[in-house]
C-alpha cells in the first residue's frame, strides 16, 4: 500500500477528567480500514493502511489479557498482524510502562525485528487465532499499534508509522 499518512493518538481519561472516549474499529464497507473515532469534539480518522505489529498492554492478568486479546481478535481477525508484549521481558514499569513500550516498538521498527512474547507457557483458548510472538522474527514493522491500559482507567492507544525519507 505504501507509506501512511496516519499520524494520531487517542486517550480516554486524563488526570480523572474524561476528555473523551475512543474507538478502534474495522470500517463496515471496508474490511482493509480501521476507523479511530474520538468523541467529544475530537476528530475521526481513516486509517487505509494495514497494522503489522501489536505491542499489548498484556499484563499477565487472566481477566485483561483475555479483554484485550479478544479485542485485537474482534478488530483484526485471525489473521491478524502479530502480537507480543515486551511488558514480558521488562516487567511492568508502572507510571513509565505505556512511554517506554511506545520506545520499545519504536527500536523493533527502526531496527527491522518483533520482540517475542516470553514466559508464555498456555495461550487461552478463547485467544486462539491470535498471532502470539513466541520467538523473536525478522522483520521490519511499517505500522504498530501500541496499547497503554492505566489504573482508574486512564487508557491511550498509539498508532505508529515508519517515516519515508
Amino acid at each position: 500500500r505504501g507509506p501512511c499518512p496516519f499520524r494520531g493518538w487517542a486517550v480516554g481519561e486524563v488526570g480523572g477528567k474524561n476528555v473523551g472516549s475512543t474507538t478502534i474499529r474495522r470500517d463496515p464497507n471496508d474490511n482493509n480500514r480501521l476507523l479511530v473515532t474520538i468523541n467529544n469534539g475530537y476528530p475521526s480518522y481513516a486509517v487505509d493502511c494495514e497494522v503489522e505489529y501489536v505491542n499489548a498492554h498484556a499484563t499477565g492478568t487472566p481477566v485483561g489479557d483475555r479483554v484485550e486479546g479478544k479485542s485485537l481478535l474482534e478488530l483484526f481477525g485471525p489473521q491478524g498482524p502479530p502480537v507480543s508484549s515486551t511488558k514480558s521481558m521488562t516487567g511492568h514499569e508502572c507510571w513509565m510502562a505505556g512511554a517506554s513500550e511506545v520506545c520499545y516498538s519504536l527500536l523493533m521498527m527502526r531496527d527491522g525485528f518483533v520482540a517475542p512474547n516470553i514466559n508464555l507457557d498456555r495461550l487461552d483458548p478463547d485467544l486462539a487465532g491470535l498471532d502470539v510472538v513466541q520467538t523473536a522474527r525478522e522483520t521490519r514493522p511499517r505500522l504498530v499499534l501500541s496499547n497503554s491500559f492505566g489504573f482508574g482507567g486512564t487508557n491511550a492507544s498509539v498508532l505508529l508509522a515508519a517515516f519515508e525519507r
